[in-house]
């Protein structure tokens, strides 16, 4: 049977708390990798519904500032999978809680 990655997609929603903050304002970068790193691997056991841990991350770009407050929307789904091992993909959107629409922030492959 063959699986697509539609079917190991994962959304998952998050809130920036103060706790999450630095004292600008931003997110910890380690805060919202872990929330990337969460998501990948339930988009990976989900594809092989078996336990996985987090080998390696190929790359993590923060393309904006995430602030206090904002919501963070992460995306993640398996990529590619192979005998013993799987890539997922993972973006995420930040927004407002006023605003309708968010801009990507953080791109990880």
């Amino acid at each position: 049977m063959k699986k697509t990655p539609a079917a190991s997609r994962v959304v998952m929603t998050e809130t920036v708390l103060p706790g999450d903050g630095n004292p600008v304002g931003t997110a910890f970068g380690g805060k919202i990798a872990q929330w990337i790193d969460v998501a990948a691997a339930i988009a990976c056991q989900r594809h092989c519904r078996e336990r996985v841990v987090t080998a390696s991350m190929d790359d993590l770009h923060f393309l904006r500032p995430i602030r206090v407050g904002m919501i963070v929307e992460l995306r993640a789904q398996v990529n590619a999978a192979f005998r013993t091992s799987m890539e997922a993909g993972c973006g995420s959107r930040a927004r407002t809680r006023s605003a309708g629409n968010g801009s990507m922030c953080v791109r990880r492959s």
